[in-house]
């Protein structure tokens, strides 16, 4: 199932009480990822434009805002932060990478965690696989 994006006006992230959830890299794109817990609703950041989306998968929420095949989309280098401030963490383990493209953003918005994580597309043609 396809995530709606819906572009939406700079909130005000102090007075909606936004939890930063996550930092992700393309080669093109910084993204910024904050988790909305009264609407259980993830909200994105990217070059000064906002979107909001359902919580969900988080390798297909991403997919989806970016137009990639979800198929496509490679995770590497993540790193994984016991609260929001991103000032205690830790590399992941193989573990739980394998275990992250099973999540959904609320896995980690409930547990006060947040991570950061590169991403890029595989080649057309060429499929990424667990």
């Amino acid at each position: 199932m396809p995530f709606y994006s819906i572009e939406i006006p700079t909130p005000n992230i102090s007075a909606l009480t936004f939890n930063r959830l996550a930092q992700i890299r393309t080669s093109t794109e910084y993204i910024e990822v904050f988790w909305w817990p009264e609407k259980r609703k993830v909200v994105f950041c990217i070059n000064g434009l906002w979107y909001i989306q359902p919580d969900g998968n988080i390798r297909k929420s991403v997919a989806s805002l970016l137009g990639w095949e979800e198929r496509t989309v490679s995770f590497q280098e993540l790193f994984i932060f016991e609260g929001a401030s991103y000032q205690h963490g830790y590399a992941a383990s193989t573990n739980d990478e394998r275990h992250f493209l099973e999540c959904d953003w609320s896995d980690y918005a409930v547990d006060y965690l947040a991570f950061q994580v590169n991403i890029q597309q595989a080649r057309r043609g060429s499929i990424v696989h667990e």
